[in-house]
């Protein structure tokens, strides 16, 4: 289903098709010349209808696209809805043009019997990776040749992180060594010696699972048919893998490895470990799933391995349809690196045959014309035929980049032998792109990108004239955004360019987007990763301003300041620190120093377990173990627990026990359950959507629908609060993702999320009973709220609100790599840091860090709570499971925790400023 959807969405045919309702052909009797006069009027209702069909369908795609693209299945109903839908634009299938006839200069390739000495030898050390790369990673999915530099590309994939991918030397040269390496990677793609590396998925959010994913050219019969005859195969489409398939565990394999090398050389996507949304990783491996190796030598075994690439290139070389151009493009380069003296001239050919004319240009049907024509997007093989060193390809490229009208064409061309041989004439087809009235945002960020990295001084007047070009109104703000994002394509920049970039963060316009308030904003928080100096675009004012007066004084040649220092505090040892032979993953608030009470869960023997453990903080001793709750759903306690009892929600039924000895204080039947497969008005998971009122002896909770529900446990009453906002033209079964979060010490709850994205959250009030809406605040990412101080934890930028004034909590120096944060909610806020100090903060104007506490090291990612009444903050670490041995027998169930440990735990006297006369 992925795979159709980047279809629809990434193929200007397939838009325009769905668009326009029509056959690719462009024919359209409704627009025929030839119909009389009477016949247009008694249609013309038709037409009309028929158009509003087309709108209505164009919505209802979008918003089926837009539930896969947040990883939610579609129901059977909607599938087939989406299917007809697809059916009904009449996408063509892909076919086979004409092929060309090349032959094989056998002379010129080394046979497999040649290099099966050095590819065994490089088959063996791939056992010695240890880094992820391009067809196994779990945080990404894209595809790559590893012998030419740059044709790396992320398809999908987590953002904005470093994925640490690194091309080995053994398979770069595999994939060099090319079809001559194809028979030994075939038999070794059931080689089941593990590499260095191991992924782990314990589940919670996400999961892994075993698939056998194998992509193929449709087109070619001889393909498609050796896949048909394979069972075993996902042939859905989508990688979906069922519970039976989930693992927590995968060693990548010596075969994994050579599954993907041998898809670089053949080109196709073979994918041993692939990233799919959300924290999702999605298992191809040969040496798990036999039928993964069967179909690759089944496609690709064969008497002379050269001649039958050169073949299959071909044949992916001439296919043509919707979502074929990597299909093409891969093959084109491949064409061009492994046979270059047999397919130089088809290739330059088809470069000279190009229509580079702008496809926006005069008639409005003049794009289906060129895209036809070409049978390819031209900028992906320019692309790719310029990283190819063959003087016949090289005079091709310099040809099309000297006759395109497409500026994002001639940067495809650009490179090192181009910009020797012809540099003076393409600067002057870049600038000249420039002189056009009109901004192109996009394309001429890369336009002044290109002149700046390859003629950095000529360029200073071509800049500077295109910047001067509109002296006002919107205009002046779309150029300084080429300036910006152009900077973030040059690491290295010339100081012309530098003062260029530092009056562009004097703009202080608004620009309308509630994100970046004003255009020195916008600007700020591209070039805080160009000079990777901090921004916080959701900073007070005051603190932005500070931050690009900093960035203009580095970009005008100043020094760079010096990061703000932490004031000196004192710095405090706990009064009491112990280690615990259990594994403690929490820390209850009925704790004292003289007693903790911790929880501990396991795979219990009626499901899962929780106990709690009675702990004496002088000696470490578990003085006594009681079994708190156990339930086959397994055990989800609903928050905030706050003294000395706790609600267990079981689906239907929340259990008050007291938190000592687990007994049994009243059970209630409530009006929710916990099966997504019944009606979802009344499905409460309790991941973030259960919380309790402790003081109205009630609990908040949101379902699917979009409703806020208040269930009194006392009266066991029942009613819906607020229906949340849903995105219009939206179905009404999408399920929306509504939070709710507790205000410790408070009758409040914070209600965030669901598909109003841009809608701030709301506050309810038990003892108010309304609603009220805390303008100004981020929509979603709540973490936690402490009367008013509420920690708002967003794409990892940690940000403390006040939620009486609506604004930030500013604290300078800002901490960073927070894992941990509590309050009392009044004044003071402790944050644990990533260096395993606590940080104590009083809330003012300034707020102020008042002290630093120091925990024992963490053996584990550790949590804070405060105790006995806000006078004691208790911190605990516990030691990491170790990973299971490979084929090691899972857990089974117990009577009580298993020996796993230990914990630390530490206790801190904060009387001094959480006391309520502080």
């Amino acid at each position: 289903m992925l795979a159709v959807l980047a279809l629809v969405i990434g193929s200007p045919t397939a838009r325009s098709t769905l668009q326009a309702g029509c056959s690719p052909s462009g024919d359209d009797t409704a627009a025929s010349s030839d119909r009389s006069s009477a016949e247009t009027t008694a249609t013309l209702g038709d037409d009309q209808d028929a158009a509003a069909r087309q709108v209505a369908e164009q919505e209802e795609l979008q918003t089926l696209l837009d539930k896969l693209g947040k990883g939610f299945p579609l129901t059977v109903a909607e599938q087939a809805r989406f299917d007809a839908i697809l059916e009904a634009a009449r996408i063509p299938p892909w076919t086979l043009a004409s092929r060309p006839v090349i032959a094989l200069d056998a002379a010129r390739h080394p046979t497999p019997e040649a290099v099966e000495a050095e590819v065994h030898q490089l088959i063996a050390a791939l056992a010695e990776i240890d880094t992820y790369d391009f067809g196994f990673s779990p945080t990404m999915s894209g595809t790559a040749f590893a012998p030419v530099e740059g044709t790396g590309q992320m398809t999908s994939g987590i953002l904005m992180i470093d994925h640490r991918l690194h091309t080995t030397p053994a398979v770069r040269r595999l994939v060099e060594i090319g079809p001559a390496a194809i028979p030994a990677l075939l038999a070794a793609l059931g080689d089941a010696t593990p590499t260095k590396l191991v992924l782990s998925h314990e589940g919670g959010f996400g999961a892994m699972w075993h698939a056998a994913e194998f992509p193929f050219n449709r087109a070619i019969a001889r393909e498609s048919a050796a896949v048909s005859e394979v069972e075993g195969l996902d042939r859905s489409g989508d990688g979906s893998g069922g519970m039976d398939a989930w693992i927590k565990r995968h060693e990548v394999t010596v075969g994994d490895v050579c599954f993907v090398v041998l898809g670089q050389i053949v080109n196709r996507p073979y994918a041993a470990i692939r990233y799919q949304p959300t924290a999702c990783q999605v298992v191809n491996s040969p040496t798990t799933a036999p039928a993964l190796a069967e179909a690759a030598r089944r496609v690709w075994t064969a008497p002379e391995p050269t001649a039958r690439l050169l073949e299959s290139l071909l044949d992916d070389y001439s296919t043509r349809g919707t979502g074929t151009d990597d299909l093409q493009v891969g093959a084109a380069l491949r064409l061009g690196y492994y046979f270059p003296t047999e397919t130089n001239n088809l290739l330059a050919q088809r470069l000279a045959g190009l229509d580079l004319s702008d496809p926006t240009a005069g008639d409005p049907e003049h794009w289906r014309v060129v895209f036809d024509r070409n049978g390819v997007e031209p900028s992906m093989l320019l692309e790719a035929m310029a990283r190819l060193e063959d003087p016949t390809v090289e005079a091709a490229v310099a040809d099309a980049a000297l006759r395109t009208d497409v500026p994002t064409q001639l940067l495809a061309c650009l490179s090192p032998s181009l910009l020797e041989s012809h540099s003076a004439a393409v600067f002057g087809r870049v600038a000249g792109f420039l002189e056009s009235d009109a901004p192109r945002t996009y394309a001429d960020s890369n336009l002044v990108a290109a002149l700046i990295r390859n003629w950095p001084e000529p360029a200073q007047a071509e800049v500077e004239r295109y910047l001067g070009a509109h002296d006002g109104g919107n205009g002046g703000v779309d150029r300084c955004r080429v300036a910006v994002s152009a900077a973030y394509a040059v690491p290295t920049r010339p100081a012309w360019f530098d003062a260029i970039l530092a009056d562009c963060l004097d703009d202080r316009r608004e620009t309308g987007n509630p994100s970046y308030p004003r255009f020195c904003d916008e600007a700020a928080s591209t070039l805080a990763r160009v000079l990777d100096m901090p921004f916080d675009w959701q900073a007070t004012a005051r603190r932005r301003d500070a931050s690009i007066d900093a960035m203009q004084v580095v970009l005008r040649g100043g020094k760079r300041p010096a990061p703000p220092s932490r004031p000196d505090v004192i710095r405090v040892a706990p009064v009491l620190s112990t280690t615990v032979d259990a594994a403690v993953s929490q820390v209850w608030p009925a704790s004292t120093r003289a007693i903790v009470y911790g929880g501990t869960g396991y795979r219990g023997t009626d499901g899962w377990a929780y106990d709690t453990l009675t702990i004496d903080p002088a000696t470490g001793a578990i003085v006594k173990r009681v079994k708190l709750d156990e339930w086959n759903g397994g055990v989800s306690i609903v928050r905030p627990v706050t003294g000395e009892h706790v609600l267990c929600y079981h689906g239907e039924t929340i259990v008050d026990r007291d938190l000592a000895t687990g007994a049994v204080l009243r059970s209630v039947a409530t009006p929710f359950h916990d099966r997504f497969n019944e009606a979802r008005e009344r499905w409460v998971r309790n991941l973030l959507d259960l919380a309790a009122i402790d003081v109205a002896d009630a609990v908040v909770a949101t379902t699917p629908d979009g409703a806020v529900h208040l269930f009194e446990l006392g009266s066991g009453a029942h009613e819906v609060l607020r229906m949340m906002p849903r995105r219009q033209g939206l179905p009404a079964d999408f399920p929306m993702h509504v939070t709710v979060i507790p205000v410790e010490g408070t009758a409040q709850v914070l209600v965030s999320g669901g598909l109003g994205m841009d809608d701030p959250p709301l506050r309810w009030d038990a003892f108010e009973r309304q609603f009220e809406a805390l303008d100004g605040l981020p929509a979603g990412g709540w973490n936690g709220a402490w009367g008013r101080v509420a920690w708002n934890h967003t794409n990892g930028w940690l940000r403390l609100w006040d939620l009486d004034a609506r604004e930030l909590i500013e604290l300078d120096p800002a901490p960073d790599d927070v894992l941990d944060v509590t309050s009392d909610g009044g004044q003071t806020i402790f944050l644990l840091r990533a260096s395993g100090t606590i940080d104590v903060w009083r809330i003012g104007e300034p707020s102020t860090l008042v002290a630093e506490l120091q925990p024992p090291p963490a053996t584990g990612r550790p949590g804070l709570r405060l105790v006995e009444g806000g006078r004691t903050l208790a911190w605990w670490s516990v030691a990491p499971r170790p990973d299971p041995e490979p084929g090691a027998p899972e857990v089974a169930p117990c009577d009580e925790p298993p020996a796993v440990g230990p914990t630390a735990i530490a206790l801190f006297d904060v009387s001094a400023w959480t006391a309520k006369e502080q």
